[in-house]
Order: structure tokens, then C-alpha cells, then sequence
């Protein structure tokens, strides 16, 4: 794999913001101690203390289609290999000395550099992830833009400053964003609720907000089940077509669910009212891998191919392993992956997905899983 760039994807919204630097440039983070405050009411704190690392930023934002539509490639045309993490939890779970950690750690580690996160949502999946946010953080989203934007139920609120702070902060380690913003887990009823109209205009709110940000792929759906319902299908595609009428600066793609019947290996371009609007094509399977990857492949419109999400460390969803999940079954899955056309491969932990983070954030960060994925950039 001589000549690539390698991504890395890592899912997390913080509370402090940092500036984006330019491409190429060095960008130094302040790290506290783990197990510092974990809440995002603490908005100032450990904004000083030793530097854990240098951080030197390579790619050059956004991420776009090779010229085959086979693999992504960097706005300089260099090939990246998308390879990354996606601890879904982080933004109501840890403190921000914990999120920098986080970030340090892995890309420290070189398994997780140049890269991606998984899926930095714009609204609060509570019932997914449960995630744990405070009333401070609620704050900071003004109530009349989200009366405005009328995508808001009663007494919950967007918290966008905190992801504008995470994505920065996102950049400033060379790691792109795959963002939902507004995951079907959790708010398909809230698209209901609202209808077309309100769905697309909320689209073209989050698109303009977000269309400067360099470093961001658009991640719809989140298990998305009810692709095969035409209404709640047509409710995600307004908020695509309204990103897509304002930005078109970021690739979009979608997660389906692998549970619909008859499919238990599902990929993006399954959705075919929605996939003329893909960039990616987003696989989806507790199987193995290879299998979905060269129907991903095989499928049109043509785009570079990822697992977006599979068997994740120390679980066993589905029952299709003899047991949790191990470290020669991700293995597989990466390699499976990677060897049947795939352009890049997502880790998942039991652990960082959820609300189980340790307060020993190394126990869990530096599992066999996630360090062998250094293996894959060698």
C-alpha cells in the first residue's frame, strides 16, 4: 500500500475550541491528566498543562472521489485510506482533558493518523449512546435559533458550538469528521414531526453552517431501518438535498441498518431513491466482510467503499461469532475489507460507543483491537 495516505477515524465532540491550522502546519495540544471532570460542563478547564504531543497536519481537506470514484483522495489528488475509530459516546461521557487524551492517544500511536472520525453527531442521540450531557452544555445553543430551525422537540436543544469546537479540534490532529447531523436512532420521530419542508431548510441550516469547515464528511441515517418506509426515507432526503443545494464542498453517505430482512449484509447504495446524492458507500455487517464489500463494489452509482460498522471489540450483537468479539476477528474484518475493494475499515469498541467509558481511559483506549490497526498503515 506504498504511496497512500492513511485516515483515521475517531469519534468525538469538544468543548474547547482550538483553531484550525493550515494545512502542513504543526499544532501543539495541551493534555491533562485522564479522569479529569467527566461532563461538558467544564468548558475552561485544563486549557493548560504539559504537551503531550506535536501534531503535524498533512492532508488537504476535504476528502473527494478518486477520478474512478474507487477511493478517496486528498484536494491534492493523493490517495487516503480511510482508517479510523468511533467511540459515538464521547461528547456527554468525557471531560475535555479526556477528549484531548483521546485524541493524543491515538494519534500518538501512528494507528489512527492523517484521518477520520466516525459519525460526530449535531444532535444529542440520547437514546443511542447514552450519553450524559449537562444542563450547562445545553446552554449554549441559543432556544431561539433552534425555535428557528423548528427541528428541536420540547426542552432538548442543538448544542452546536461544541461541535464546531470538536471538529476544530479534529483537524488540528489531521483527522476528518464523518457528521450526522441529525441521526435516525434517535430523531426519525423529530423528521416526522416536522415534515418535508422544515427537514430540507434545517439541511440547508446545517449545510451553510458547516460547508467551511474543511474537514467533514457528511454521515446520515445511524442504523437506519426504515430506509424501506418511502415517507421516513423521503424525510432523510430532504435534509441531504438541502445540505447538497448549499454545500458542495463535502461527500455524503448513509448508514442503513443490517438488520432489514433479506439484508443482512446493507450498504448505501441500497437506498437507490437517495444514492444518487452518495460520495461513499457506507457497508454495514456483523457477517463477514468480504461478502458485503464486493456487492458494495459491484453496485452503482460507483464510490469508494468503507465499513462504516461492524462486529465491534468485546461484543457479539448478533451472535454470528463463537464469542465477543476478539482481536483475530477484527482482523479479519479489516482485511476482508481491505483485500475485496474497500477503501477504508472503522473500529469499534464495546467500550468507547457507549456509556462504559472507564475512568481509566488507557485500559480501554489501548486494546489489542484498536493497536493493531497500526498494521494496517504498514
Amino acid at each position: 500500500m506504498t504511496g497512500w495516505t492513511f485516515a483515521s477515524v475517531a469519534l468525538v465532540a469538544v468543548s474547547l475550541f482550538v483553531l484550525l491550522p493550515p494545512t502542513g502546519s504543526t499544532a501543539s495540544q495541551v493534555v491533562g491528566a485522564a479522569g479529569a471532570g467527566r461532563n461538558v460542563s467544564d468548558q475552561s478547564a485544563a486549557q493548560s498543562g504539559p504537551i503531550r504531543s506535536t501534531v503535524t497536519v498533512t492532508p488537504a481537506y476535504p476528502l473527494k472521489m478518486s477520478p474512478n470514484h474507487r477511493y478517496f483522495v486528498d484536494q491534492n489528488s493523493v490517495p487516503v485510506l480511510v482508517i479510523g475509530d468511533a467511540p459515538m459516546s464521547i461528547v456527554g461521557n468525557l471531560g475535555v482533558t479526556e477528549r484531548i487524551w483521546y485524541f493524543s492517544d491515538r494519534q500518538a500511536k501512528g494507528s489512527m493518523r492523517h484521518g477520520s472520525i466516525y459519525c460526530v453527531r449535531l444532535i444529542q442521540p440520547v437514546q443511542v449512546t447514552g450519553e450524559r450531557l449537562t444542563v450547562a452544555a445545553w446552554r449554549h445553543f441559543p432556544p431561539a435559533l433552534a425555535r428557528q430551525t423548528m427541528i428541536c422537540p420540547h426542552r432538548t436543544t442543538l448544542i452546536l458550538p461544541l461541535y464546531d469546537a470538536a471538529i476544530n479540534l479534529a483537524a488540528s490532529y489531521g483527522i476528518t469528521v464523518f457528521l450526522n447531523p441529525i441521526e435516525t436512532g434517535s430523531w426519525l420521530t423529530t423528521l416526522r414531526n416536522n415534515g418535508s419542508t422544515k427537514a430540507f431548510n434545517y439541511g440547508i441550516y446545517v449545510g451553510n453552517r458547516y460547508k467551511t469547515f474543511p474537514n467533514i464528511v457528511w454521515l446520515h441515517g445511524n442504523d437506519f431501518l426504515n430506509y424501506t418506509v418511502p415517507s421516513d426515507n423521503a424525510l432523510v432526503g430532504q435534509v441531504i438535498a438541502g445540505i447538497a443545494s448549499v454545500d458542495s464542498n463535502h461527500l455524503q453517505t448513509i448508514e442503513l441498518d443490517p438488520t432489514v430482512p433479506g439484508h443482512s449484509d446493507n450498504y448505501s447504495n441500497l437506498d437507490t431513491a437517495l444514492s444518487s446524492y452518495f460520495g461513499a458507500d457506507l457497508t454495514y455487517t456483523y457477517a463477514p466482510t468480504y461478502n458485503v464489500t464486493l456487492n458494495a463494489y459491484n453496485s452503482s452509482p460507483t464510490t469508494p467503499v468503507f465499513l462504516g460498522e461492524g462486529n465491534y471489540e468485546f461484543e457479539n450483537l448478533m451472535g454470528y461469532a463463537s464469542g465477543p468479539t476478539n482481536a483475530y476477528l477484527l482482523r479479519e474484518t479489516a482485511y476482508w475489507t481491505l483485500t475485496s475493494g474497500g477503501a477504508g475499515y472503522l473500529y469499534g469498541s464495546s467500550y468507547t460507543w457507549k456509556s462504559a467509558w472507564s475512568s481509566d481511559l488507557a485500559v480501554f483506549l489501548d486494546t489489542p483491537g484498536a493497536s493493531q490497526i497500526n498494521h494496517i498503515n504498514t
